[in-house]
């Protein structure tokens, strides 16, 4: 993991009590996280995301009211420097999961739907 000095932070106040947090190095994006209120929460995306120096996305983290939360893939990414993914893993609820076990989840809940 990279280290940063002299980090500075901007805040944009999004509708419904939201609000992006946006850290900088410079002129350098380190990392952008979403919260409702209080807590990290964003229903239509990753909730934090990383930067390496070089721009790239270090890792990308979903959470639904403060918890590791997401339904239709990983909560948890981590990529490597040149790009591709070097781990992931699941989580609903702020529980550790299995991909089959969700995938199982997702199935049941559009079964529901229909």
């Amino acid at each position: 993991m990279e280290i940063y000095t002299r980090t500075k932070y901007r805040t944009k106040y999004l509708k419904g009590n939201r609000k992006l947090v946006t850290s900088y190095s410079g002129t350098i994006v380190v990392s952008e996280a979403y919260y409702l209120g209080s807590q990290l929460h964003r229903e239509d995306g990753p909730v934090l995301i990383n930067y390496y120096k070089g721009g790239t996305i270090s890792r990308e983290f979903y959470c639904l009211k403060g918890r590791l939360h997401r339904y239709d893939g990983p909560a948890e990414i981590w990529y490597c420097l040149n790009g591709p993914i070097l781990s992931k893993a699941y989580f609903l609820n702020d529980q550790r999961t299995t991909e089959d076990k969700l995938e199982k989840l997702s199935l049941k809940k559009k079964l529901q739907i229909i």
